[in-house]
């Protein structure tokens, strides 16, 4: 079949916008909200009781993220999206916090000062404990205007490189940690309110250092493992790729503990 060039135009048009569509995670603002429109199925990431969210490259994971952490999952694109039985559809704007724990730019550590963590942890320390740790110091500074806890200047004052520091007064601040955020837990559950915490692109956690980055998610699932049921509305959003998902080797008991509030994308 011939085209002429008016249908020539056209299709060219419509196959432009259609790739615009499929990386809508690289657009921004109201292109963004224009061009995201997931499967009903894939909604199910935003439920309060899901944490593992595992899908291959490309089946829209971090445009999920972004339209949870960047765009704030607008009451306009939620009335754009399908359905209307699903936890978004009856929660207002002002009663969820969609926060990035992973990426977070300048306010969590490079890969080369988190391998000079690792490689100085004591002999006989058990890594994945260590790291957990280290990811329960992050999100207390993360939570830094919502816990407004004075006794924790010292953990939230220190640079987001300085990681042995970090560790070393969550240690010794543990305790007053762990208060603040069941604090934190029963006025949000008091106000009927969210604080998802959403984790993304967590394969470049190690930049090219393979067992950093696996020892990194292990030490993530493991802290979450522990926490997720003693908190109910501050909850993890963990998007993981398919082929790290399946790899039990690195993963094991930890992941499996989380794989039972899992979404998987297709």
């Amino acid at each position: 079949m011939t085209l002429t060039d008016a249908q020539r135009q056209t299709l060219l048009t419509e196959l432009r916008e259609m790739g615009r569509a499929s990386s809508a995670e690289l657009e921004s603002g109201k292109q963004f909200q224009r061009a995201f429109y997931p499967v009903a199925e894939h909604l199910r990431v935003f439920e309060p009781n899901v944490n593992l969210i595992i899908g291959y490259h490309g089946a829209g994971k971090s445009m999920l993220f972004k339209a949870a952490v960047e765009q704030q999952l607008s009451a306009k694109m939620i009335r754009m999206l399908p359905g209307r039985d699903l936890f978004l559809h009856t929660l207002a704007e002002e009663k969820a916090s969609w926060l990035a724990g992973y990426p977070m730019g300048a306010a969590f550590p490079d890969p080369g000062t988190l391998r000079q963590f690792v490689q100085h942890l004591p002999a006989g320390c058990d890594n994945a404990q260590a790291l957990a740790d280290l990811w329960l110091a992050y999100l207390a500074r993360l939570l830094r205007q919502e816990l407004n806890v004075s006794d924790l200047q010292p953990l939230f004052e220190l640079a987001a490189t300085e990681v042995k520091l970090i560790y070393d007064t969550l240690q010794v601040q543990r305790a007053t940690v762990i208060k603040a955020l069941d604090a934190l837990d029963t006025r949000l559950k008091r106000e009927n309110r969210w604080v998802f915490i959403n984790y993304d692109e967590l394969d470049t956690l190690g930049g090219v250092d393979w067992e950093l980055m696996a020892a990194l998610i292990r030490g993530l699932l493991t802290f979450w493992s522990e926490y997720a049921r003693r908190w109910q509305r501050i909850q993890p959003k963990i998007f993981l790729r398919s082929d790290l998902y399946t790899n039990t080797h690195i993963f094991a008991a930890d992941l499996a503990k989380l794989a039972a509030s899992r979404v998987e994308l297709t």
